[in-house]
């Protein structure tokens, strides 16, 4: 009967364990900003060069020379004509366009001597779009709804952050391909006061990967440029929503 106790009550103190450290997890805040502020390699690639930059009175192009001179950004715009540069494309409108742009930036990241490996990368698209008063961002119950229901209030975020299911999709792939480490990788280009709502998201997938026996590594608020040459020459990437995501997928599946 004593050792029945004594087992019940430490039982009864590892589960208590085991729950401070989720909450723990759960509750974790980073800083999330990459410290290159409002470098947008993506919207670059994509043509969006008539939009001015972020409290600046230049256009894109312009604006990123002067800022990140030494940058795959940079080298891409000194690369490419005038009228491509700006000519608006993606995967739906004037695809092969598109697709000479990226094949400019493949070019690029050969200088860089950075060997395949076997990473898969993991893209997460936070920052200013959950956290970032300018992007209408959502209270935690509506994120809440989206993530785990689906549920879309034709909010801005829904077009670049994904859903729970989207990532149990993707795990049940990990699953077959016996693939069991992840790196995921994160940053925001845009100062916030905060990454709350930004860091309740990643605690969430990173969990959801760990508890189905993927071992998960953060790489937050890291340069793109640094994450740009890892994805491309990761053995797999998964993507979110936004012009950067799809570059980085699409340099992932042409090497």
């Amino acid at each position: 009967m004593i050792i029945t106790l004594i087992l019940i009550i430490v039982i009864t103190i590892l589960l208590r364990y085991n729950c401070l450290n989720k909450e723990n997890l759960s509750d974790k805040e980073y800083d999330l900003y990459t410290n290159v502020d409002h470098y947008r390699i993506g919207d670059l690639v994509q043509g969006l060069i008539h939009h001015k930059n972020y409290q600046s009175n230049l256009d894109l192009d312009k604006d990123t020379l002067i800022k990140f001179p030494n940058s795959i950004a940079s080298d891409y715009i000194k690369n490419i004509d005038s009228k491509s540069l700006r000519e608006h494309t993606n995967l739906n409108k004037n695809k092969e366009l598109y697709l000479h742009k990226i094949s400019i930036i493949k070019k690029l990241l050969k200088k860089y001597n950075d060997p395949e490996s076997n990473n898969v990368i993991v893209h997460l698209r936070v920052g200013d779009i959950l956290d970032h008063e300018s992007q209408d961002p959502p209270n935690n119950q509506q994120f809440f709804d989206y993530i785990n229901n689906d549920i879309k209030l034709g909010r801005v975020y829904e077009k670049y952050v994904k859903p729970i299911g989207y990532y149990n999709n993707i795990i049940n792939e990990l699953k077959l391909a016996k693939v069991n480490k992840v790196i995921i990788i994160a940053g925001s280009h845009v100062k916030c006061p905060n990454y709350k709502l930004s860091s309740i998201y990643i605690n969430k997938i990173k969990q959801l990967f760990e508890e189905n026996g993927i071992h998960v590594t953060l790489r937050l608020g890291l340069h793109p440029d640094e994450d740009l040459i890892l994805s491309a020459n990761a053995k797999k990437f998964y993507g979110s929503g936004g012009g950067y995501s799809v570059l980085l997928e699409l340099l992932n599946n042409s090497t």
